[in-house]
């Protein structure tokens, strides 16, 4: 608005300043040739400075289509700061994994070594009573005497490892408590345990006694005080090294700690997210209106900057910035209305799989597959019917046998097949495969279309049915839950509207399920046929009809999909026309109803 103010008051001076440069005209007879010189020189330069004005108003100005290029590129920095702190929070989560395995390891070092620990000082006091024994003052006994000669090394052991305890006074004759509590009168001739009364051997408490005596003998005690010197060093370097190893595990408690903390800042922002996504859950309206005003209310938002940028910036430009207000209130209400649109789309597409099927079709395409369900057209003439793949020099020069065959090798070989008709093909593939199995098939999807329910064919043995789904998708492409569901359901009411069938489901298709979609399929027990692709096959239906005439029918005629195939009263398919001329078959007239 003040653009258009300033460009009526430029327009004004300029005819003013016009206006008075003609009555200067007219009384240029009174003024000197240098005053109207020095006049036209001033009326030029305001002009000129009228012109550069206008002109940098005009750059000002700011196209809607860079102002939303700046809000893509906002949102693209957004998505890819959100995938880096995922990354981060997969690092850091390894991260720890590492530091707890680490620590697992240490612990169990440390263990290991403790207990090598233990085993080297046990050894070393066996090593300082062995060498006591060849001491002549005690070598007498009868257990230093056994220790000289042939020690009872389980015994000798189990006395340096039991928990037993000596009884004060201390002398060469004492009372040892046993490992079970009873007390033994202990020399080193002789005890009152069992084990020495039945074998006369020296026992466990005699070989304790012995080690007691050996080692408070006050005679060449060096090498055990060396010795006990040596068991102390290792000791105090054990500890210095469980010091350092605690002091690891406080480090990494630490950067655990912080790695916690870190991911709980991630969890409560999850929480948020999950918030979110509940109360979309809990939304009853397909449309999801809050959403979608979310969703155009922060381009609204971004849009306020720049109205606020071109506003309030060193030289404003209010009105660009009044024009990207009246456009964004126009596009907030556009996004809104559109949000709304594509999220009820989606509750669609979801409740009936058949429609995304469906939407890949062009609108021509689309005509055509819904025309071919219906019937067709009604022309009469047979040639209404192969000219799309005959030309009429063919159609009436070639025998009947030639342009049939011809018409059906170019039906076949067509390339610009559309995905629906590539999709009745796999169909037809798969209920080939199952009459030749003995059931009776009945082909719903092409005879229906849009009305098949999601039951493509449906196999009937007795009173036994087996509703099957087929999807002839690319490798790329995976089946997912809601086709699942699509075929239970259809299973169901097919079931509900005949009570006395026993109703089964499969699903068949040339790429694979989604481990959700199995799981679902496993729990509903629908028969899954993963990585089915199509074959070449006989196509040419040759049927006998109760009257006993002999019709073979062609993939493009009208009755093609209603004819059910019994091999055991004689009928087949054949692979071209001249077999099944050969064995008295004639091609179907064009039905016209009745």
């Amino acid at each position: 608005m003040e653009f258009v103010l300033f460009f009526f008051l430029v327009v004004a001076l300029f005819f003013a300043l016009r206006a008075t440069r003609d009555n200067s005209n007219n009384q240029i007879s009174n003024k000197t040739p240098e005053q109207s010189a020095k006049k036209e020189k001033e009326l030029k330069l305001y002009e000129s400075y009228l012109s550069q004005r206008h002109d940098e108003y005009q750059r000002r100005s700011l196209s809607l289509d860079e102002r939303e290029a700046i809000i893509e590129d906002e949102i693209s920095e957004l998505f890819e700061k959100e995938k880096h702190l995922k990354e981060l929070e997969s690092q850091l989560i390894s991260k720890y994994a590492q530091c707890q395995q680490s620590l697992d390891d240490r612990s169990r070092a440390l263990d290991e070594r403790e207990a090598g620990i233990n085993t080297r000082v046990r050894q070393r006091v066996a090593d300082v009573t062995l060498d006591l024994v060849h001491r002549d003052y005690i070598s007498t006994t009868v257990v230093f005497s056994s220790l000289r000669t042939a020690p009872d090394a389980s015994r000798f052991y189990s006395a340096l490892t039991q928990d037993l305890k000596l009884i004060p006074p201390f002398d060469i004759h004492s009372q040892i408590i046993g490992a079970s509590g009873d007390i033994y009168e202990v020399s080193l001739n002789s005890c009152t345990c069992k084990d020495f009364e039945i074998h006369r051997q020296p026992c466990k408490h005699m070989y304790r006694l012995a080690a007691e005596v050996g080692a408070l003998l006050a005679c060449d005690t060096a090498s055990l005080e060396q010795r006990i010197s040596s068991l102390l060093q290792e000791e105090k370097n054990l500890t210095f090294k469980i010091s350092s190893a605690t002091a690891d595990l406080e480090k990494a408690k630490r950067d655990t700690s912080n790695v916690f903390n870190s991911l709980r800042d991630q969890m409560e922002t999850l929480d948020i997210q999950k918030e979110t996504v509940k109360k979309l859950a809990n939304e009853t309206a397909q449309t999801y209106p809050w959403l979608a005003k979310m969703y155009a209310d922060y381009f609204y938002m971004q849009e306020a900057k720049l109205e606020n940028h071109l506003r309030f910036k060193a030289r404003p430009a209010n009105k660009a910035a009044d024009e990207v207000k009246a456009i964004r209130s126009e596009l907030k209400l556009l996004r809104t209305q559109n949000k709304m649109n594509e999220y009820q789309l989606h509750v669609y597409e979801t409740l009936f799989p058949w429609l995304e099927e469906f939407k890949e079709l062009s609108p021509k395409e689309a005509y055509e597959a819904q025309l071919s369900v219906s019937g067709g057209s009604d022309a009469a003439d047979e040639y209404e019917v192969l000219k799309s793949w005959l030309s009429p020099e063919e159609y009436r020069g070639l025998s009947t046998t030639e342009k049939y065959q011809l018409a059906l090798d170019r039906y076949l070989n067509r390339s610009n097949k559309t995905k629906w008709e590539i999709g009745i093909e796999y169909e037809r593939y798969i209920g080939y495969l199952c009459e030749r199995n003995g059931y009776n098939v009945e082909y719903t999807g092409a005879r229906f279309g849009l009305e098949d329910m999601g039951r493509d064919l449906i196999l009937s043995d007795g009173s036994n049915r087996i509703v099957v789904q087929c999807k002839r998708w690319g490798k790329e492409k995976l089946i997912h839950e809601k086709h699942i569901f699509q075929l239970f359901g259809s299973s169901i009411l097919l079931s509900a509207q005949n009570p006395g069938l026993s109703v089964k489901s499969a699903f068949v298709t040339t790429t694979a399920l989604s481990d959700l979609a199995r799981q679902c399929a496993a729990k509903l027990c629908i028969s899954v046929y993963e990585n089915v692709p199509f074959g070449s096959h006989p196509v040419i239906k040759c049927n006998i009809g109760k009257t006993g005439e002999r019709i073979y029918h062609l993939p493009f005629d009208q009755q093609y999909d209603r004819v059910v195939i019994s091999p055991d009263q004689g009928e087949f398919y054949a692979f071209t026309v001249k077999e099944a001329e050969a064995s008295g078959f004639r091609r179907a007239y064009r039905w016209h109803g009745s």
